[in-house]
Parts: C-alpha cells; structure tokens; sequence
C-alpha cells in the first residue's frame, strides 16, 4: 500500500470525495427505487383492497337496510307508510346493484370476481322473493307476506356469507400488502446500512493510510 500512502494528499481528497458521491448517489438511487415500490404497494392496498372494502360494505349496508324496510311494508298499518316503503325497498334493488359496480374494478383474484357472481346472481330471485312479499303485504296479507319472506332466509343466508368472503378476502389481501412493504422497508434500510458502513469504513482507511 505504500503506492497509496504516497500519493498527494490532494489525490487523496479527490479519492474520498469521489467515493462519497458515489455513495451518496447509490444510497438516492436505492432509496427511489425502494420509494416506487412503497408507493406501488400502498396505491394497491388502497385502490384495491380499501375502496373495495368499502364498496362492499356500502351495499351491505344497503341491502340490510332494504331488509329493515320491507319488515315496514309488513307491520305498518297506514297504506301510505307501506307503499313509500315499498318504494324505498324497489330503489334498494338498484343502488345495490350501483354499488356493487365500482367494485368490480377492485377484484384481482378469480376468488373474488366468483363470489360477487355469486352475490348477483342470487339477487334476482331474492328479488322476486320480496317482490312477492310486497304485493302480499299491499293487499293487506301480512301473515303470507312474512311467511314468504321467512322462506327467503337460505339466500340472505347466501348472500351474507359471500359479502363477508369478499370482505375477509379484502382484508387478507390489504394485510398481504402492507407485509410487503415492511419487506421493501427493511430491505431498504439493510442495504443502505451496508452501502454506508462499507463508505464510512473506505473513508477512514483514506485517512489511515
């Protein structure tokens, strides 16, 4: 090494200056690259698993209330009350079906876009079901119209185990998500650790020599 400890302090400088900026450059580079992928995977988790979850959930919400007031066609006595809920029953139909729409662009796996088939495909007869109901209860037939709503409990029951399905499988595909990103994170931070201890190191026999 005595080449080295011969050189002007001035080519040494250069040496270590040289070699801080390419430090300093690999260390930007890796740091936007690992930030792209960060970013990739947090634009999925949200994308496709958030405003999936919540569009889920929204129609959910609608249908369970579409439940709430087709019990109101039933037990109310005022014919007014009972046709405006029967309307309110007739337009839950439709924004289900609007909110099932923009979650159709969050499904990724063939699992899912099977389950929402599902959903839409028990819906009709559902539909027919309290259609049928309705009519009963307007004409003043309560009792059948309950009746014929008990009978419907098998496909509630269908439809509440592909809507929760399809939430869980949000959930574990969220979670799957964020996991990746602590991967990138720490393989990240390992690298740049290393790239800095292996300049800092360099550096110092630099000045050593």
């Amino acid at each position: 090494m005595s080449w080295f400890k011969n050189l002007k302090t001035v080519v040494k400088l250069v040496l270590v200056f040289g070699l801080m900026a390419a430090v300093t450059s690999l260390v930007g580079y890796r740091g936007v690259s690992a930030a792209g992928d960060l970013n990739a995977s947090l634009g999925s988790l949200y994308s496709s698993q958030l405003l999936g979850i919540s569009g889920i959930q929204k129609a959910n919400i609608i249908r369970l209330g579409m439940a709430r007031q087709m019990r109101n066609v039933i037990i109310y006595k005022d014919k007014t009350q009972k046709q405006e809920s029967a309307a309110a029953v007739a337009q839950a139909f439709t924004d289900v079906e609007a909110a099932l729409v923009p979650v159709e662009k969050t499904l990724n796996t063939d699992e899912e876009k099977m389950l929402l088939a599902k959903i839409r495909e028990v819906m009709p007869e559902y539909k027919k079901l309290v259609d049928t109901a309705v009519t009963l209860a307007l004409a003043g037939n309560t009792d059948e119209a309950a009746t014929t709503m008990m009978n419907g409990k098998n496909l509630v029951a269908q439809m509440d185990a592909n809507f929760n399905a399809l939430v869980n499988g949000k959930e574990a595909a969220g979670k799957k998500a964020y996991d990746q990103s602590e991967v990138v994170y720490d393989k990240l931070r390992s690298t740049l650790i290393g790239i800095s201890v292996v300049g800092i190191i360099f550096c110092l026999g630099v000045g050593y020599f």
